[in-house]
């Protein structure tokens, strides 16, 4: 596997940020414009419960990993282990959020908040979690510079979906959502096919043994 030098990761992920700080700027006005004051904060209200939630649930998980795959890069099979944990926040999220809507306590959870736009935000939270666990496993692989180059076609991509969708009267709260998804779909598209290209099968990292999950118990939870 050919990876990048330290100095060529940080280069493009440096560029890479300040290209989405300046098509942030570009796009700034058109959403809560196109959204109104209403919708544009049940969005916000609502996606930045979920993240946190996610955040809350990792426990610091995703850095003893990337920590742990970089040292020991051989290793794919941590990938596999992450990935199942993945597995359970998402599943904890999911089952607590149907939970709460069905035991009758959305209105003190998500107060004056429309159950598809709630369930809208999961998807987004989840869809974030995975892409991010994609991006952790290619920084510790060493492909970042792979990444950040697609990153920036998608960043173009992005800001022109909602230009034009600002532009031809159809941004609202769903194609706001519908654009997020297509966004990180999409980034987890390149983490796969990234990897994948690298020799590195994210399905195959799926068969642990017993031992090897008892191993990794150990060494992320003591």
């Amino acid at each position: 596997m050919n990876q990048d030098s330290l100095a060529k990761r940080y280069f493009t992920r440096l560029f890479s940020s300040l290209l989405k700080l300046f098509l942030g700027f570009a796009t700034l006005g058109f959403v809560p414009r196109a959204l109104g004051p209403v919708d544009f904060g049940n969005f916000n209200f609502l996606t930045n419960i979920f993240t946190t939630i996610i955040k809350f649930l990792k426990f610091g998980f995703a850095e003893a990993f990337y920590i742990k795959l970089s040292r020991n890069q051989h290793e794919k099979k941590l990938i596999g282990f992450y990935v199942y944990y993945i597995f359970v926040v998402l599943a904890i999220l999911i089952i607590g959020t149907y939970g709460i809507i069905k035991f009758g306590f959305q209105e003190i959870v998500w107060p004056d908040q429309n159950r598809i736009f709630i369930y809208a935000a999961v998807i987004y939270a989840a869809l974030i979690l995975i892409s991010e666990t994609y991006r952790i496993a290619i920084d510790a692989l060493g492909f970042t510079v792979k990444l950040e180059m697609r990153t920036i076609m998608q960043s173009f991509f992005a800001s022109s979906l909602i230009a034009i969708f600002y532009l031809t009267g159809s941004l609202n709260i769903r194609s706001y959502f519908l654009i997020h998804y297509a966004i990180l779909i999409f980034i987890i598209l390149f983490g796969w096919s990234i990897l994948s290209k690298n020799k590195v099968y994210v399905f195959e990292q799926l068969a642990l043994t017993k031992n090897q999950i008892k191993k990794y118990l150990k060494e992320f939870f003591t």
